[in-house]
C-alpha cells in the first residue's frame, strides 16, 4: 500500500503530469503519430501558461487551509501533543550532518511552543521515513538534532519511528487512554489528518500551521511558475488523498469539518 501511495502521489503531481505529457508529445513527433505529439506538447504548454498566469494553486489550497482555523481559546489542559513528520530533509541531514528542515518547519516550532505551554502533556513526534528507497533514514533523528540545537529538553518526547503515512501516524501512535490531544500539522494537510485520526477514535484539537496562502483570493505577480506549480501539486496531493482515504475507509468523512470536543 505504501508503494502504491507513492505512485499515486507522483501521478497526482501536476508538474509531473505536464512533464510526462510534454515528453510523450516530443517522442510522438518523430513517429507517424506526430499530430498527437503536437497536441500533447500544446496541451502541456497551455497548462503551464495557465498556471503561470492564473492563481489556480491558491484557489485549490485556500479551502484546505481554511477548513480548520487555529483555536481562538486554548484548553486549560490537554492529554498530549502530537506533531506529524514531513518537515525534515533526510538526505541533506545524512550528507551534511546537521538538521535540515523544509518549508513545513513551522510544525516543529509550534510543537516546541505548545510543549512549553503544557508542561505536563505527553509529547509525540510521529513519523518514520516517507522515502520509498531509504527506509533506514528516520525523521526522528533530524528532530532530535533540531531540538538539541534549540536547547529543548526532549526527555518527555516519545519518538514514533515506524509510520510512513498519515494513516500509520494515527494507527501506530494511538494512545491507550482517552483524552484531548493537540494535532499539529500543516494547514493544508489538516483535513486529511483529522479524518484519519477521528477514524482511529482520537479526540483531537487541530492546531494548523505552515500556511501557504493568505485569507481570500489575492492576485499575485504572474509567471512565478515554480511557486505556483508547487502550490498546485501540494493542493492536488491533499484533494486526491481525501478522496482515496475516504474510498478505502481510512477517513471518517470526505472533507472533515470542525466538531464539538465534548466527550
Amino acid at each position: 500500500m505504501f508503494v502504491a501511495s507513492k505512485l499515486l502521489w507522483f501521478l497526482a503531481s501536476l508538474d509531473n503530469l505536464l512533464l510526462l505529457l510534454a515528453a510523450l508529445g516530443a517522442a510522438l513527433l518523430w513517429t507517424r503519430w506526430s499530430r498527437w505529439g503536437r497536441r500533447c506538447v500544446g496541451f502541456a504548454l497551455a497548462g503551464l501558461l495557465i498556471l503561470a498566469v492564473l492563481p489556480v494553486g491558491q484557489a485549490l489550497m485556500s479551502p484546505l487551509e481554511e477548513r480548520f482555523p487555529r483555536p481562538v481559546e486554548m484548553p486549560a489542559e490537554v492529554e498530549g501533543i502530537i506533531v506529524l513528520g514531513g518537515y525534515q530533509d533526510l538526505l541533506v541531514f545524512e550528507n551534511r550532518g546537521q538538521p535540515e528542515l523544509t518549508a513545513a518547519a513551522d510544525r516543529l516550532v509550534a510543537f516546541v511552543e505548545l510543549a512549553r505551554r503544557y508542561p505536563h502533556a505527553k509529547l509525540v513526534v510521529s513519523g518514520g521515513s516517507g522515502m520509498l528507497l531509504r527506509q533506514d533514514l528516520k525523521e526522528s533523528d533530524v528532530t532530535r538534532a533540531a531540538l538539541a540545537c534549540l536547547g529543548f529538553d526532549d526527555s518527555r518526547v516519545i519518538y514514533e519511528e515506524i509510520s510512513r503515512t498519515t494513516h500509520e501516524n494515527a494507527m501506530v501512535s494511538r494512545p491507550s487512554q482517552d483524552g484531548l490531544w493537540l494535532l499539529v500539522t500543516s494547514a493544508s494537510h489538516m483535513p486529511r489528518a483529522v479524518g484519519v485520526f477521528r477514524a482511529q477514535d482520537w479526540r483531537v484539537l487541530p492546531y494548523p500551521v505552515d500556511y501557504r496562502t493568505v485569507a481570500g483570493m489575492v492576485w499575485e505577480f504572474p509567471f512565478q511558475t515554480g511557486q505556483r506549480l508547487a502550490l498546485v501539486s501540494a493542493a492536488m496531493r491533499e484533494w486526491v488523498g481525501l478522496v482515496v482515504y475516504r474510498l478505502i475507509g481510512r477517513s471518517d468523512a470526505l472533507f472533515p469539518a470542525a466538531q464539538s470536543l465534548e466527550p
